[in-house]
């Protein structure tokens, strides 16, 4: 059920971007005035997208039969929220709340009470802009969670590895803040 979701995360993180600015900037009909956003309610049923947020595999099998295989980090797969939301009612909700997948629906992140959770949990992409912000990283990384830390760790290691990042300034910030040299093996 794996799916290679990089390209797929990007486009469904674009989707839901243009559909929150055309709510967002829309007009009233009659004078012309911002329009309030139509609220959407999730059923059970509705699919929603999480992504892998691990450094590697993750998998999950639940009680109702369904799955999730990931294979790499930016991994996604649509399921549905009542699955999610038997996630969260059993001692796997550590799996959401720690950010080991992370639901890309906002409503349905609501839905599932885990707003103050994901204060901190970024996407693929937004890992890249922090690593391009190194004063950033020092605010940030303490409030992260674990599984998150390691992504940037993760991540920032292997931009060095393979010659995509050589600011000094991430390395030192990531040194200060977790203790760990990116540029040792």
């Amino acid at each position: 059920m794996a799916t290679t979701g990089r390209t797929r995360a990007k486009k469904t993180e674009e989707a839901v971007t243009e559909t929150v600015e055309t709510v967002e900037t829309g007009t009233g009909v009659e004078d012309g005035t911002p329009s309030e956003p139509a609220e959407r309610v999730l059923k059970d049923t509705d699919k929603v997208t999480v992504m892998n947020n691990t450094t590697g595999r993750y998998g999950y099998d639940g009680k109702n039969g369904y799955s999730i295989d990931f294979d790499e980090y930016g991994d996604t797969f649509d399921i549905p929220l009542g699955e999610l939301k038997q996630i969260m009612a059993s001692k796997h909700k550590k799996h959401l709340k720690e950010a080991w997948i992370i639901v890309l629906d906002e409503e349905a992140v609501e839905a599932l009470n885990l707003t103050r959770e994901y204060k901190y949990v970024y996407t693929e992409e937004q890992v890249e802009g922090l690593l391009a912000t190194p004063h950033k990283i020092e605010e940030v990384f303490p409030k992260m969670s674990s599984a998150m830390q390691m992504v940037i760790i993760s991540t920032a290691k292997r931009k060095v590895a393979n010659g995509e990042m050589n600011d000094l300034r991430v390395v030192t910030a990531i040194k200060n803040v977790a203790g760990i040299d990116i540029l040792e093996s």
